[in-house]
């Protein structure tokens, strides 16, 4: 039996699983064994269900095989390449249909992840906006203790159980926040394109974070770290 039978499904699984909104819970809420058994059981569905899809359609087309176990060994063994190609195929379909039926904006309402608090919604919804709408948008703007601020995009984990416990964010803008008027007066900006070193900023030096406007950095919703105290 051809060990790319069952390799090939897992890979296409996991293409699928990581492009479809449905997944978004399941991802950020399990550990990392849960995930690749996720894209297996996704992949392998697939592959049932194209197995069964090419089965029909030789029948239809042909008649059904007459050595029924030999041919569905032809296709683990990947000897008949049918059943492969209507996998392959069907793939892109897969997420595509399904984030039809279940929208971006329905996982923002039905998400609920345990114990999230505004800060880190803010991060993670700005961070799934930009991967999901071609690196564009989901601006944000990290003001610190000190009121320095930075405006740009979130830097997030190749995997969500590795989100960092520093904000990481690749500035557009750098300035601070007037003390008596809190305006923003910029010192530094970078031009679109141009290679910024992402900046690692403590959680404990942030005193709030909000979601800007890419045109105008005007605020849309923002939140702020749960006071803390210095004394002893």
């Amino acid at each position: 039996m051809n060990l790319a039978s069952f390799v090939l499904p897992t890979l296409l699984g996991y293409w699928i699983v990581y492009r479809t909104h449905l997944f978004k819970p399941t991802l950020a809420q399990t550990p990392p064994y849960t995930f690749a058994l996720l894209c297996a059981i996704v992949g392998l569905a697939l592959g049932l269900f194209a197995t069964a899809y090419a089965y029909a359609l030789h029948a239809l087309i042909h008649s059904p095989p007459t050595d029924t176990a030999g041919w569905f060994r032809s296709q683990l063994n990947l000897d008949d390449m049918s059943t492969f190609l209507i996998l392959l195929f069907s793939t892109p379909f897969v997420p595509w249909v399904t984030n039809l039926i279940y929208t971006e904006k329905d996982v923002a309402r039905d998400w609920l992840v345990p114990g999230e608090s505004p800060f880190d919604r803010i991060l993670r919804e700005a961070f799934e906006y930009r991967r999901t709408h071609n690196n564009r948008g989901g601006l944000v703007e990290v003001v610190t203790h000190t009121s320095d601020s930075y405006i740009g995009f979130v830097k997030g984990p190749n995997f969500p159980w590795e989100w960092p416990d520093d904000v990481l964010i690749v500035p557009l803008v750098i300035g601070y926040r007037h003390a008596d008027t809190r305006h923003l007066v910029p010192t530094a900006r970078y031009s679109k394109g141009k290679t910024v070193s992402e900046l690692a900023l403590p959680r404990s030096s942030v005193a709030s974070i909000t979601n800007v406007t890419p045109t105008s950095f005007g605020p849309a919703r923002s939140a702020a770290l749960p006071a803390t105290s210095s004394d002893p």
